[in-house]
């Protein structure tokens, strides 16, 4: 029986930070109720916004919100609408002052939710799998300034085809790993895709 660890727990510390920073005490339930709800209504409201990560970090009353996103604009809007309206509507779920911060993310090409939901859209889009995943790997590689290597397909298993390019060492906690799992709006009868429909990008460098 394999042995599952979550990538980004396992990483806590080394080259990961937790996405959210607070303490609560007897309110602990309903803050990570409150978390949850937050992380909620922001997928729904940036759908379209390539957001890569969101950060929550509390302190007393006040709330900080940190999103990371390759696609600055669409969230700020012009002058600034859009993040204005944002932090209103983002008061009411979170029940208090929220202040939002906007990082970019420079390089999409090797950030793993990106590449995730880029992938996702594609197969939504009626895409042959292979080719975006090949193209997704390739991608990667060229941002990277890697050598172009040969993408091999390992074949399927329960999770589905995985495909590798070049060589990946022993992981010791202190290579950057990312994860991202993104469930398929539709789900398709595509031949070597996990039944779930779920996509894992996972994106390594040294």
């Amino acid at each position: 029986m394999g042995q599952k660890v979550s990538p980004t727990g396992f990483r806590l510390g080394i080259t990961e930070d937790w996405r959210s920073r607070w303490y609560a005490g007897k309110d602990y339930a309903a803050t990570l109720e409150n978390d949850i709800a937050i992380r909620k209504f922001l997928d729904a409201r940036l759908a379209r916004a390539s957001v890569s990560k969101v950060e929550i970090e509390r302190a007393g009353d006040k709330i900080k919100v940190a999103i990371t996103t390759a696609r600055p604009g669409v969230v700020i809007g012009k002058k600034g609408a859009e993040i204005d309206a944002l932090r209103k509507d983002l008061e009411k779920v979170a029940n208090g002052p929220v202040s939002i911060d906007v990082i970019e993310v420079k390089r999409p090409e090797l950030d793993a939710e990106l590449i995730a939901q880029s992938v996702a859209e594609q197969l939504e889009g009626r895409v042959a799998f292979r080719r975006a995943m090949r193209k997704a790997v390739q991608s990667a590689m060229a941002a990277e300034g890697l050598e172009s290597a040969e993408v091999t397909d390992n074949g399927v298993d329960d999770s589905g085809n995985t495909y590798q390019a070049g060589t990946v060492a022993t992981d010791n906690g202190t290579y950057n790993w990312r994860v991202s799992v993104i469930e398929l709006s539709e789900v398709y009868d595509i031949s070597g895709l996990p039944n779930t429909a779920y996509f894992v990008g996972i994106r390594f460098s040294a």
